[in-house]
């Protein structure tokens, strides 16, 4: 019988600066490239909405293992950063992805809101909709909204 292990990270770090990003990836961008930082409160609405969060692969909705939802998924901040812990069976690919060092990193996904002052958005709220694990980050620099790389650990092991 398989048992279960427990992943737990980083989402997100708060307090520091995100490479320059295109004015594409923010709708509070003003159609100009910028850089962001994320406050440390700017997922408490999301965290508090109810709303159903989800982990995946590499942001693909059919590759969803965890969520808020089903209690597979609990996320929290603390002053430095917005942290995660997932359930997975210990057979599922993507525990044997994270033992292996195959899996990349960490990234989030969602619509922030902030306040720009020239090409820095100081990032207020983010409306967060999904947290992925990413074989191939796109932008590995980047700790913002949309890809922050940080690398998951396996927790504990329980048998069942």
């Amino acid at each position: 019988m398989s048992g279960t292990i427990i992943l737990e990270g980083v989402a997100a770090r708060f307090g520091t600066l995100s490479t320059r990003l295109p004015a594409s990836e923010s709708r509070c961008s003003g159609n100009r490239p910028f850089r962001e930082v994320l406050l440390p409160s700017c997922f408490d609405v999301a965290l508090q909405s109810g709303k159903p969060i989800t982990f995946d692969v590499g942001h693909d909705e059919a590759a969803t293992f965890a969520s808020t939802a089903d209690g597979a998924l609990a996320l929290w901040t603390d002053e430095f950063a917005l942290r995660f812990r997932i359930r997975v069976p210990e057979d599922h690919a993507v525990a044997d992805a994270v033992e292996r060092g195959r899996c990349r990193g960490v990234s989030i996904s969602g619509w922030p809101s902030g306040t720009r002052n020239g090409d820095v958005i100081a990032v207020s709220t983010v409306e967060l909709v999904s947290i992925a694990l990413c074989i191939h980050p796109e932008r590995p620099a980047h700790n913002g909204t949309f890809c922050r790389v940080h690398y998951p650990f396996i927790r504990e092991r329980k048998s069942q």
